[in-house]
């Protein structure tokens, strides 16, 4: 490829000068057409390993890949939405064979799980696969800045680079379908162990935690020693987590969000921790362990004026030695059994107003009192409750699935048909919370929110009969709605 007159009449400029990075990807197969096409995108440089991040040259458009799977452009065009992916016109050029294979899997994968969940997992797919791709574009560029041409100064080396760091792409790839593998086996186990879980209730909690002192160590580290940090930091969580047999639901920079089926053990292991902390503090500044205190995350030694989070504790502890007892430092090894179960109480009071000409029911006041346990945040839990009435109020009055008697075809299977409580079918309510610790776990909780779900429907319709009882009224199926009320008063006037 010597004739760089005639390429830079096809769209190549100064083609003698980068006599190097034409020769170089003209070495790699490419075409003068590809050339002339990345240059016109300013992307000549950079050709080289473009080519091996896409899934494959771009054959379909958001329309002819909905031809090609025979469902509408509407659904290619939201699943395409929903991972994260843009595609500005119907008919730009912009899918490649794989890409139409994968949404081939997804919508069969859709019949299987419903709208919801099918949505929902290109949601949590399109997010995965976004915070990979910027991961993996942030170390990349701080570890081989030969790709950007503001570092280099050279197209060629910049290619040369580039090509490189594509090819690395198929192994990760590779990578990530092995990881996912894993993971799909460490759920299935996870998942199995739970549901085998025969008890009345399976409890469930949500955990968060995070790096002590981040905020301070951020002034005074390097980008790539907090990098490090932030990696042993996940890389110890993690394993934590899992052999108890939790879950990491994700990290955001210093902080962890997972999810246990032992909430009781992590909270337990807490307080111990707390507790083997201030010993250790009493030993490296010589005072009683009565005289050290744990507030805000600190241990405090009243007698010195002493103060430690966490991470300072655990690095004096280093310099000291420490007891038998606390040799192994700030660390514990926990574990708790629970062999009984237990029962949360409460009550529901609801008051309606029916109008026996119509059977329009009206819900003029409801009370509920629940047994949560220790309620941590009580906001949160009147939150849970009145969104639980809500739940069964709709069971109750309104909710239900009808069916095509000859076809089988649902006829509410949208939000425009389904019977859905609204807001004006419902009072402000009253909610309580007693607080009934339960005996069998450290903390004292049981479940919240469940129990509005639970009594409304049979408490509503019981203030429904009690209404209609002097009627001659005395039992009503659910959805106890308008006309269902009107036809159960015309049979019992009919009696």
């Amino acid at each position: 490829m010597d004739d760089f007159d005639a390429l830079e009449a096809a769209g190549i400029a100064n083609a003698r000068e980068r006599a190097g990075l034409i020769k170089y990807l003209d070495s790699l197969g490419f075409t003068v057409e590809e050339m002339v096409e990345a240059e016109a995108r300013g992307r000549l440089f950079g050709l080289a390993g473009d080519v091996l991040l896409g899934s494959g040259p771009p054959r379909y458009s958001i329309r002819t890949a909905a031809e090609a799977l025979e469902v509408p452009v509407d659904d290619v065009a939201h699943a395409w939405a929903l991972l994260g992916l843009t595609v500005t016109d119907l008919d730009e050029i912009a899918l490649s064979q794989a890409d139409v294979d994968g949404l081939s899997g997804w919508f069969q994968m859709k019949l299987l799980m419903g709208d919801d969940g099918a949505f929902g997992f290109l949601r949590v797919l399109g997010s995965a696969m976004a915070r990979l791709a910027e991961a993996e574009s942030t170390f990349v560029r701080a570890a081989t800045p030969d790709i950007q041409m503001d570092h280099t100064h050279d197209e060629l080396a910049t290619a040369q680079a580039f090509r490189w760091v594509g090819e690395f792409i198929p192994r990760i790839s590779v990578l990530v379908d092995a990881v996912h593998r894993q993971h799909m086996v460490s759920a299935r186990t996870y998942f199995e162990g739970v549901l085998r879980d025969t008890s009345a209730n399976v409890v469930c909690g949500v955990g968060f935690a995070d790096l002590s002192g981040f905020t301070a160590l951020t002034q005074t580290l390097s980008p790539a020693e907090l990098s490090m940090l932030l990696n042993e930091f996940i890389a110890g969580v993690s394993e934590v987590i899992h052999a108890d047999g939790g879950r990491v639901v994700k990290f955001i920079g210093d902080e962890v969000m997972w999810v246990s089926s032992t909430p009781e053990l992590l909270a337990k292991a807490a307080v111990d921790l707390v507790a083997k902390g201030k010993e250790i503090a009493a030993a490296v500044t010589g005072v009683a362990p009565e005289n050290i205190s744990f507030t805000d995350g600190r241990f405090v030694s009243r007698n010195t004026n002493r103060t430690f989070d966490f991470l300072e504790l655990a690095n004096e502890a280093a310099r000291h030695r420490l007891p038998d007892a606390l040799k192994d430092g700030l660390a514990v090894v926990t574990d708790n059994e629970m062999h009984e179960p237990v029962f949360p109480n409460g009550t529901a009071i609801c008051e309606v107003e029916i109008d026996p000409e119509t059977g329009e029911l009206t819900i003029t006041r409801y009370t509920s009192i629940d047994d949560v346990g220790r309620c941590i945040n009580p906001l949160i839990v009147h939150g849970q409750t009145h969104g639980a009435i809500v739940q069964g109020v709709g069971q109750a009055i309104c909710e239900q699935v009808y069916l095509d008697p000859d076809s089988g075809q649902p006829l509410t299977g949208s939000l425009m048909d389904y019977g859905m409580p609204h807001a004006d079918q419902v009072p402000s309510f009253r909610t309580e919370i007693a607080e009934v610790l339960s005996p069998t776990n450290p903390l004292g909780i049981k479940a919240g929110g469940e129990g509005g779900t639970t009594a409304a429907p049979a408490v509503v319709v019981s203030a429904i009969l009690d209404a209609l009882g002097e009627l001659g009224v005395r039992d009503i199926a659910m959805p106890a709605t308008p006309y269902a009320i009107w036809t159960a008063i015309r049979k019992a006037k009919a009696q």
